[in-house]
């Protein structure tokens, strides 16, 4: 993790097994992670994009891997464009349905397609979800939620109601609307939205947070999308 505190870097968080059979161990981080960020039952590994050497920063791929990519495409992409690509696979809900078993056992392993054409439009989906799950996408400052009602703020007690899409933090105060597949999308074996307030329990939210959270949904909400596409 060093290497993620000496300069601009891109880091994927991700474990050896997933053994909660989603297939969800996969985040995108510029920090340095906690042991169980990327999969909830067992140790996680952080990868860096970049490695901070004496030499300079180089990119963390061998040189085999680099001499294949060189020849399957007739070029090198860019190191942001592998890493885009690798995390699109990621999220592909036929990789994750085709592989899932295998997963539980060990790392992810990564095709590559012959089509160099096909490599950059997943890496184009890849990029968008680095940019939505880093909450730099622009986008995600039109929120498609609001937090209501009369209070404190105070995250007490959580409560979701699937009828009225309201995902309440205490008895008075609340989100709206939350759609179920929102509320319960998982992330590294955690459910995204109850995992980040359950880290508050008890606080009160500041403006910041709470604007932090509504951008968490609607990040969660373009991540279906992109996650549908990658289907298609």
């Amino acid at each position: 993790m060093s290497h993620m505190l000496k300069g601009e870097n891109l880091g994927l968080v991700t474990a050896r097994s997933d053994k909660t059979g989603k297939a969800t161990s996969a985040l995108a981080t510029e920090h340095i992670s906690e042991a169980k960020t990327g999969e909830s039952t067992t140790q996680s590994y952080l990868f860096p994009l970049y490695l901070y050497t004496k030499s300079g920063k180089v990119p963390n791929f061998t040189e085999r891997f680099q001499s294949y990519l060189k020849q399957l495409y007739c070029e090198m992409p860019s190191p942001e464009e592998v890493f885009y690509y690798i995390y699109g696979v990621l999220y592909s809900p036929s990789y994750r349905q085709r592989y899932g078993e295998f997963l539980k056992y060990d790392f992810p392993r990564i095709p590559f397609p012959k089509d160099f054409l096909s490599f950059k439009e997943i890496a184009g989906f890849g990029k968008r979800l680095v940019e939505l799950h880093l909450l730099k996408d622009s986008y995600l400052n039109e929120f498609s939620a609001k937090f209501l009602g009369k209070g404190r703020t105070k995250v007490e007690k959580l409560i979701y109601i699937e009828s009225e899409e309201r995902l309440f933090i205490n008895s008075t105060q609340y989100f709206y609307p939350v759609k179920k597949e929102v509320w319960e999308y998982y992330i590294g074996g955690y459910q995204v939205l109850k995992k980040w307030l359950s880290a508050r329990k008890g606080k009160n939210l500041t403006w910041e947070e709470i604007t932090t959270f509504l951008k968490i949904i609607k990040a969660i909400e373009e991540t279906i999308k992109v996650e549908k596409l990658l289907s298609s």
